[in-house]
């Protein structure tokens, strides 16, 4: 005789939840933390593409572009000059506007901001770890509890409604919440950094110049848009501040 199988309801199911502790969180790490995730980002290299005078440019008109026109022929050396005086004052026009150029950061600077990132997301995760773990050690060492995961915590981070937080075994605290924010943003320009190396490293400058002139979260704040950080770090993307301004006036809408 074949039993029947009864799938037990999850209000019915006990389980271990750990209850937030307020543990003292390094105040450098927090505040760092804070401004990634709470504050608008600004240009992460110590100064916007600078401004450099290019010096490999011809800066004389180009005289010889026009033939020479003798005396007799007035009508013809009047339309002439006429459009070389026109061409003459463009391009010094174009000189003005032109003969300083963007330098961009060195591969060998782009290494060094991204070993800054991965080594201050090892110091943000290693104290998030910390101030969950601490008094719950043997919980997560008998796998009682989930282990603690980029890919257990950002659920945690993303869900916010009662009923979920209710069927969940661990809620961050709003310094643990800051920390991994920070993580994350902290992930999201490390993609991107990888992605300028690539573009440098197979010489796409093109693709390589547009990628290093995006500068994320510059229009929004990851903390008020969770969503579309997440969605940043899932993809491999950066947002463009057009995109953000498009999604922003349909949301007003």
């Amino acid at each position: 005789m074949l039993k029947k199988f009864a799938r037990e309801q999850l209000d019915d199911h006990y389980q271990i939840q750990i209850k937030p502790i307020e543990k003292s969180v390094d105040p450098i790490l927090l505040r760092n933390a804070e401004q990634k995730f709470h504050d608008f980002n600004s240009d992460y290299f110590s100064q916007a593409p600078n401004s450099s005078q290019r010096t490999d440019r011809q800066n004389a008109f180009p005289q010889e572009i026009f033939p020479s026109v003798t005396k007799q022929d007035y009508a013809l050396s009047e339309i002439t000059n006429y459009f070389k005086n026109q061409l003459s004052q463009s391009w010094n026009k174009f000189l003005s506007d032109s003969q300083y150029g963007k330098a961009y950061p060195s591969i060998k600077k782009i290494i060094q901001l991204l070993d800054s990132f991965r080594e201050e997301s090892t110091k943000f995760w290693n104290e998030l770890f910390h101030s969950i773990t601490l008094y719950n050690e043997q919980l997560f060492e008998t796998g009682l509890i989930l282990r603690i995961t980029p890919t257990t915590l950002i659920p945690l981070f993303q869900e916010k409604n009662s009923y979920i937080e209710k069927s969940l075994s661990l809620i961050l605290t709003i310094d643990q919440c800051t920390l991994l924010g920070g993580i994350i943003v902290n992930w999201t320009l490390e993609q991107q950094l990888e992605r300028t190396l690539h573009f440098a490293i197979v010489e796409k400058w093109e693709d390589f110049k547009k990628e290093i002139s995006h500068i994320p979260h510059s229009n929004w704040k990851p903390s008020e848009h969770i969503s579309w950080l997440i969605l940043e770090l899932e993809m491999n993307i950066t947002i463009r501040e057009i995109q953000i301004k498009v999604a922003q006036h349909m949301i007003q809408q």
